[in-house]
This record gives structure tokens, C-alpha cells and sequence, in this order.
């Protein structure tokens, strides 16, 4: 978490070139906050890094707003992070998108996932969603805090992806290709010696790759305070996917095709990166050697085209 809460670090190109979730998505969110029941709507958003979730949920947060059928009537938007970089340009991004609206308020506060309850109104909160941070918080702390400013009745939602998985080359789909790539990407990013692995923060890493498993487990064994559970894995390198409660198994796929370059972009965005980047000259970039080390196993250029599929968890639950 460190790196990303440097003020060395490029938040711009955190929000250029990392994966975006469906829009879709946000929507089976709301649907089952059943937000367009309430009058008044407030969303924290933990760990809310570059404003990424609430410049999707903005637009539709608006719609509702102007809705007649609907009686949403006033929403309190408070993002939430560890790294006043972030937030910062969170505020760039989030506030000319409510140039057209004045019942939608914004709060920003720097806070440890764990800590952000400090800072809200006990009681106050409808809905908290939590996009690829779990894996930095403690989790019977974090969960703790949560029930202390959540309405009976409300929702949390949390969500991460990690490791890509190549899935096509172009129209090249040859599983014997595909498994040297991937292969690749286990050995440099953690296995080989002197590689990226060294470089992640642990044990948030190992928590974020096992899909949140020991948050899972602490919400999943509380139903004294939690019901109404839906959660989804996916794990396209197993071809796995494993849910529980009524979870769309789709509302997640991150599936993208891309430019072999903007791949590379996004691997020099990871917080092992940061750190790797800071201790080798520019020609030892994560991306370059990423780059020849592929092409060690296939002639990819920096312009073909790649798909890749994230592997991906989310939990929905509701407090009771």
C-alpha cells in the first residue's frame, strides 16, 4: 500500500491504463442496495484510489436523481483513501461531474481502511463498496468498524482482480502458446529468482491472489450481523467459477483486449513496479523486461493485440 500512498507515484497513469469494471456491474450493485427505495443515499467508498468507482456510479446516480418514478432525492457521496495523492485526484475527476447536479455531495477523507469509521456518522451509511483493497485491511477491524456506521438494512459490496490471464493472441488462441505466456507471467511477477516477487507487499498480495479467502470466510460465518450473502470467483486460468447465493457469475468478468504496449503500461502501474522502477535504471522498467521475456517464448509486438481475462472475486451482503 505504500506505494501507492508515495507522491512519487503516477496516480494519472494508475487511472490510464488499469483494468475498468463493467458498468454493468455497478448497476447489480445498486440493484441489490435497493437504492431506489430510499429518499436519501449515502455510498462510502473505501479505498477509493483515482475516484474510479464513483466517476462510473456518478452518471448513474444522476439518472435516478431526475427519475419522477423514483424517490431518491439527495445523495452524500464520501471517498475515502490511505494516499492524499489519490484523493487528490479523485477530486480532479469526480468534481466537473457534478457541474449539473447540486443534490449530490462529495466528502474526501484520508483514512486507513480500518479508521475510516472515525470519521462518519454512526448509523449514516446505506451502502459501502470496496474495489481491490481488501487485501490491505484487517479484516475483523475493518468489518468492525463498518457495522458501526452502517444502517440496518444496508449493503457492502467489495470487489478485486488480480493476475491476468492471456487467453488469445490476436485470433491466435493455441492453448500451448497461451500456457508459455502465462507460465512467464507466474515466473517474473513471482516465482524466479531476483524477480518482481520480492517486491510485493505481503501479506496483502497472497490475500488479494486467494480471492479474498479470509475476508470471505469472516463475513460468510457472521450471520449474526450479515445475510442475504451473493459472491462470485472466477478463475479463467482453472476455467473455474464458483458462487454463492443467487451471484450472477457474469456481473464481473473483466475479459479486454488491448495492445501488447498498453499491457505493459498497466504492468508498470502494480505497487511492485513502483518499487522495482525505483531500484533499476530505466532500461530494467518492469514493462522492458516483461517484454523481453515474453518474446523469449513469442514474437509479440508492442501494437498486436492481446486478450486477457482477470481472475476475479466479489461479495455482496447485507447488514441485518
Amino acid at each position: 500500500m505504500s506505494a501507492f500512498s508515495s507522491s512519487t507515484y503516477t496516480s494519472q497513469d494508475y487511472a490510464k491504463y488499469r483494468p475498468t469494471y463493467p458498468e454493468s456491474f455497478f448497476h447489480y450493485i445498486l440493484e441489490n442496495a435497493k437504492v431506489t427505495s430510499l429518499q436519501s443515499l449515502t455510498i462510502l467508498d473505501v479505498g477509493c484510489g483515482p475516484g474510479t468507482c464513483f466517476i462510473t456510479l456518478i452518471p448513474e446516480l444522476v439518472n435516478l436523481l431526475n427519475n419522477d418514478n423514483n424517490p431518491l432525492k439527495e445523495v452524500k457521496l464520501i471517498a475515502s483513501d490511505l494516499s492524499q495523492t489519490m484523493l487528490n485526484e479523485a477530486e480532479r475527476e469526480i468534481t466537473p461531474l457534478l457541474s449539473n447536479t447540486k443534490a449530490i455531495e462529495v466528502q474526501y477523507v484520508q483514512a486507513k481502511g480500518e479508521d475510516v469509521s472515525e470519521h462518519i456518522t454512526k448509523d449514516s451509511v446505506d451502502l459501502v463498496i470496496a474495489a481491490e483493497c481488501m487485501h490491505w485491511v484487517d479484516a475483523e477491524q475493518f468489518l468492525n468498524g463498518i457495522r458501526q456506521i452502517m444502517r440496518t438494512g444496508g449493503t457492502l459490496a467489495y470487489w478485486g482482480y488480480v493476475d491476468p490471464v492471456f487467453t488469445a493472441v490476436g485470433n491466435n488462441e493455441d492453448s500451448a502458446l497461451l500456457k508459455k505466456l502465462n507460465d512467464v507471467y507466474e515466473d517474473f511477477v513471482y516465482v524466479g529468482d531476483g524477480r518482481l516477487g520480492v517486491y510485493w507487499e505481503q501479506p496483502g498480495r497472497e490475500r488479494l491472489r486467494r480471492l479474498y479467502e479470509n475476508i470471505n470466510e469472516v463475513v460468510e460465518s457472521d450471520g449474526e450481523h450479515w445475510n442475504d450473502i451473493v459472491k462470485c470467483i472466477r478463475d479463467p486460468l482453472q476455467g473455474k467459477v464458483q458462487t454463492v447465493g443467487n451471484a450472477d457469475q457474469g456481473a464481473l468478468k473483466m475479459e479486454m483486449t488491448l495492445p501488447f504496449e498498453s499491457f505493459l503500461k498497466y504492468a508498470d502501474t502494480w505497487s511492485s513496479s513502483f518499487k522495482w522502477n525505483e531500484s533499476h535504471p530505466e532500461e530494467q522498467r518492469v514493462s522492458k523486461v516483461f517484454y523481453k521475456k515474453i518474446n523469449q517464448v513469442a514474437q509479440i509486438d508492442l501494437a498486436d493485440e492481446i486478450t486477457i481475462e482477470m481472475k476475479t472475486v466479489y461479495m455482496i451482503a447485507h447488514y441485518k
